[in-house]
């Protein structure tokens, strides 16, 4: 595996799916894709981190970037079904693990994120853009940020990742393509035309917060698809937040949560 410039080399992704959806030839739904980008150190080096990464060359690509520090790589992934990267979490998990042990940081350097982008697909209508929009601003609202901040592990949303946008109702229904053109360091990055980027969430190779921080994410993107705008809000969003699939991550997102939403007023969500 060879070390790429930034952005510079044609991708040539391949999409992964389940056995399942392969055998039932259930191609569609969210495709996932993720950016991990992570540091080393003086006996860390990038040729070491691309090495480690070889070992995982039939799902991953590696790039330089230049937001990070002299040892800094981002690592890619080809796309790749939910159902595909739970089937995969074991491989996945040791990549972290080894990248960790190796002397690697991802989350302690303070320059690293871990971007989760998905195919447009489902998401590729001004209506559900407009529902992403509006939920992120509500969520950046509770407790004046503080609680998005815990739970993307973030002391500053400002930069990177706002969570301000100037899109109003009616300009997205103008829009023939749900691109919203305010620039790539929002909390989800709309401009490009064939994914949308969560770039929120700030580093980690703990198997916890890393695995916590694609399911927020997921339910994000699923809830923004099949909820009606007016059940579309924060407290909803929090409260399903909890539901996750995994007893962990339930656990892990009550935590943050900290009793910031209303669980005596849970409103019906609508298909």
């Amino acid at each position: 595996m060879e070390l790429r410039n930034y952005h510079k080399t044609p991708r040539d992704y391949k999409f992964f799916w389940s056995q399942k959806e392969q055998k039932k030839h259930q191609y569609q739904g969210l495709t996932i894709g993720l950016e991990i980008e992570v540091e080393g150190n003086y006996d860390c080096s990038q040729e070491k981190i691309v090495e480690i990464a070889s070992a995982y060359n039939w799902i991953i690509a590696c790039e330089t970037d230049g937001s990070l520090g002299q040892y800094g790589v981002e690592i890619i992934t080809h796309p790749m079904s939910y159902n595909f990267l739970k089937e995969n979490k074991k491989q996945i998990r040791e990549l972290i693990n080894r990248l960790r042990a190796s002397g690697c940081t991802s989350h302690d350097n303070g320059r690293c994120g871990l971007h989760v982008n998905f195919g447009r697909g489902p998401l590729l209508t001004p209506c559900v853009t407009y529902k992403m929009i509006k939920l992120i601003k509500e969520l950046g609202n509770i407790d004046c940020g503080r609680l998005l901040r815990r739970i993307t592990r973030r002391a500053d949303l400002t930069r990177w990742s706002s969570t301000a946008y100037s899109y109003s109702p009616a300009r997205l229904a103008r829009s023939s393509n749900a691109r919203v053109y305010e620039g790539r360091y929002r909390f989800i990055n709309l401009q490009n035309n064939n994914v949308v980027e969560f770039r929120g969430f700030r580093g980690t190779l703990i198997d916890e917060s890393f695995f916590a921080s694609i399911e927020f994410c997921k339910k994000f993107a699923e809830f923004c698809t099949k909820t009606s705008i007016q059940n579309c809000n924060a407290n909803n969003f929090l409260w399903l937040l909890q539901l996750s699939d995994f007893t962990r991550f339930s656990e892990y997102f009550t935590k943050k949560i900290n009793g910031k939403i209303n669980t005596n007023k849970k409103e019906q969500l609508a298909a």
